[in-house]
């Protein structure tokens, strides 16, 4: 029965606003147990080239094994469509309620699905916008407004009207190819990265105006994935210098709070869970770690 390993990685354990994130990486064998985690284990998914999102092929318990054979046994193939047939498909994202799903690829194309009847049609092209691939679409969390980063080093903000959409945006700015985009729980802020090794804080006003308000250098290469806490305005990104960096707002000016050590190669991607207590990074390195946050009380004990 496959178990956890936990363990502390020097300068991995990062002390951030009076709290910690803790590791716990998962490699592929030599597996000890941790029975006071909570978690699901997370096996060596043998990565190979740019990864997808991390956890896409869990293990553990028994009755977990069970658990997602059962769910695999229940999952259905509802359609399959030709989204974008002349590229690769990067990316898709569905919007806040489930209703539309956007797609992207390397056709500078975005592509907005939606259900008619009994099957998934294609409702609205996006094509205007972008001159080169375009790797990430992000909805805004309410829905009206879709964000696009593309290797032409823009990215586009395009907003719902009624069943089409158009381009009222061009964030402008990065030296290189954009690599992902992703809004702030509270919609008022975007955040963006490049190749060019930086990311970008973006601040939409009253009147949907967008106003970079920070430029962030802290790391070293390329950086490949964005993503914010779902309850706090806390910014994570990964990336080609093999670590993930964190950021927050001190004194009107963000800064790098954290930087999370432990893969030896890319960190390709990162999500948080649903209650932001653990982030979870997946690598070239063929791993995927989960960082757990603690408060002072647990530090302590």
């Amino acid at each position: 029965m496959a178990s956890v390993c936990r363990f502390h990685l020097g300068l991995s354990c990062v002390n951030l606003a009076n709290q910690k994130l803790n590791i716990v990486h998962v490699p592929s064998a030599q597996l000890t147990s941790a029975s006071s985690l909570r978690h699901r284990d997370v096996s060596d998914a043998g990565h190979a080239g740019e990864c997808s999102s991390p956890g896409d092929v869990p293990t553990g318990s028994a009755r977990e094994a069970g658990s997602y054979s059962r769910m695999k046994d229940s999952l259905t193939l509802l359609t399959r469509v030709s989204a974008h047939p002349d590229s690769r498909c990067w990316f898709v994202a569905w919007n806040p309620t489930g209703t539309l799903l956007a797609s992207c690829g390397g056709d500078r194309i975005i592509r907005i699905w939606g259900k008619d009847d009994a099957s998934w049609v294609c409702k609205s092209v996006l094509g205007e916008g972008h001159q080169r691939t375009v790797r990430k679409v992000a909805w805004s969390p309410c829905g009206n407004y879709l964000a696009s980063a593309s290797f032409d080093a823009t990215t586009c903000i395009w907003m719902k009207k009624k069943e089409e959409f158009e381009c009222v945006t061009t964030l402008e700015g990065h030296e290189n190819e954009v690599k992902s985009v992703a809004w702030a729980p509270s919609g008022n802020l975007l955040a963006t990265c490049s190749r060019d090794k930086s990311v970008w804080v973006w601040e939409v006003d009253e009147e949907e105006e967008y106003e970079c308000v920070s430029v962030l250098n802290s790391h070293t290469q390329d950086v490949k994935h964005v993503v914010w806490h779902p309850n706090q305005e806390l910014l994570a990104s990964a990336s080609y210098d093999d670590t993930v960096k964190l950021y927050r707002e001190e004194e009107d000016d963000w800064v790098c709070s954290g930087t999370l050590e432990g893969h030896t190669s890319t960190v390709w991607s990162l999500a948080f869970d649903q209650n932001g207590e653990r982030l979870a990074t997946c690598s070239d390195d063929k791993t995927v770690r989960i960082w757990k946050q603690q408060g002072a009380a647990e530090e302590k004990g």
